[in-house]
Order: structure tokens, then C-alpha cells, then sequence
């Protein structure tokens, strides 16, 4: 496997797709998630839950990470030279790769390289990591990232210690969604953690929005953004440029 993942980045077999996130209300795309496919073959393409957790194993997840981070540079750098609308993209980052803080400074060199203002960059990281590692969020903030914590609700950070985390987005994961339809408690609860990030200053996505009626809900609840297959699946990168102009 970990021969087969080194001739992988030799031959260029990690594909980025993006996820659009939207403002519901103007239904405008006003951002976007970078996610990783392996092309094994003509007719195979891995999903990242099945090779991440061995690439990690492998010692091979940072230089994927710094894989898909350089190449949504490159993106980003012909979207703007061609005029095109800018907006920013979100990369997930490894907890294995930020042990090095050094690293934090490596993602800005490759943004300088690529001429890109840090906006365009946004950091996903998982609430694992944030809540054991503040000292590397504090540089990430530092250095001009903005910091979102992707699947909020799965980890074991609390509404109470939240407030004092220097993020900027909660990624509301999808399994709050499940039953949200037909249980007036999950509605109950999902509209108190809006409400409650809300009131501590912090922006919210929701994640897997994939009914009308689901989204209709966090409409009345009043949440502005989303992602999920209601709107988009994830789609290459070319897909997304012609989606955005």
C-alpha cells in the first residue's frame, strides 16, 4: 500500500474536487471545500475515508496535505489572473502535519509563491485538534487564517469552552440533520446551537444539506450558510470555475 501511495503523488493520481458552500438566502456560492479522490485506475476512485487513515499510518498525510494546499494555490492564482470572482476556498488540515509548527509558515511561503492573499485560504481542522492544540490555531490566526472546525458535534468540544477557541466558522455536522425532519427535539436542539454560536460571534455551516425540507428548517432557524447535495455534490475543479463565472 505505501509503495502504491508513493507512485500516486509520481503519477499524479490525487484529484481535487470542491464542495460549494452557499449562502441560502441569495443562493450565491460564496466559498468552497477542497476534498481529495485517488484515481486508481481507469475506472477507480477512492473516497479520502478509504486511504487517509493509512496515509496518516504511513507518515504520507502531510505531504498530501501540502499536496492538495499547493494545488488549490494554483487554482486560485489562474482564477484570479483570468478575472474571475474571487472566493475563498477551505482546506482540511491534518493534526500530524500542524505538529510542526514550522509548517504554519511553509502554507504562507506557498501562498506568497503563488502571489495569493491569505483570504482566499481558509484552514479546516477537526475539533480534536483545536481543543488540544490552541497554540498552533493562535499562529494559524497569526499568520491571517481564517480557522474553521469541520464537523462540530462529533468530537468533545462544548458550546461552554467555544467561545473561547480563536475560530471563526462551526461546521455543523451533518448527523444533526438525521432525524431534524420528523424529531421536534433535534430541531429544538440544532436551533439552541445556532442560536448560542450565534450569540458568541461566530459565522455557521451547516454540513449535508440534502431535502428541501431540511433546508427550509435552517432557513426559519436562521442560518445563512450550507453545503450538501441539495445544492452540489462535490465537483472538479474546472466544474467549480464554470460554476463560479
Amino acid at each position: 500500500m505505501k509503495k502504491d501511495m508513493i507512485k500516486a503523488f509520481e503519477n499524479n493520481e490525487f484529484t481535487i474536487y470542491i464542495q460549494p458552500k452557499y449562502d441560502i438566502y441569495t443562493e450565491k456560492v460564496v466559498g468552497g471545500e477542497a476534498l481529495v479522490r485517488w484515481s486508481r485506475g481507469k475506472d477507480e476512485m477512492l473516497q479520502p475515508t478509504l486511504f487517509i487513515a493509512e496515509m496518516e499510518k504511513m507518515g504520507l498525510i502531510e505531504k498530501l496535505d501540502f499536496y492538495v494546499f499547493e494545488e488549490v494555490c494554483k487554482f486560485l492564482s489562474s482564477w484570479k489572473k483570468g478575472g474571475l470572482r474571487e472566493i475563498p476556498i477551505s482546506v482540511n488540515l491534518s493534526q500530524i502535519t500542524l505538529k510542526e509548527i514550522y509548517n504554519i509558515t511553509r502554507l504562507k511561503e506557498i501562498l506568497n509563491k503563488y502571489e495569493l492573499p491569505v483570504e482566499l485560504i481558509e484552514v479546516e481542522l477537526t475539533e480534536t485538534l483545536i481543543c488540544t492544540n490552541v497554540e498552533v490555531i493562535n499562529k494559524l490566526k497569526e499568520e491571517g487564517f481564517k480557522v474553521l472546525m469541520d464537523d462540530f458535534g462529533t468530537g468533545y468540544s462544548s458550546l461552554a469552552n467555544l467561545k473561547n477557541l480563536p475560530i471563526d466558522v462551526v461546521k455543523i455536522d451533518r448527523e444533526f440533520l438525521v432525524d431534524v425532519e420528523e424529531c421536534e427535539e433535534g430541531k429544538a436542539i440544532l436551533k439552541m446551537i445556532i442560536d448560542l454560536i450565534d450569540i458568541i460571534k461566530k459565522e455557521v455551516i451547516v454540513e449535508g444539506i440534502e431535502t428541501n425540507q431540511q433546508l427550509e428548517f435552517i432557513k426559519s432557524i436562521g442560518c445563512k450558510y450550507a453545503q450538501g447535495f441539495l445544492f452540489n455534490k462535490p465537483m472538479s475543479l474546472e466544474d467549480f470555475k464554470q460554476l463560479i463565472s
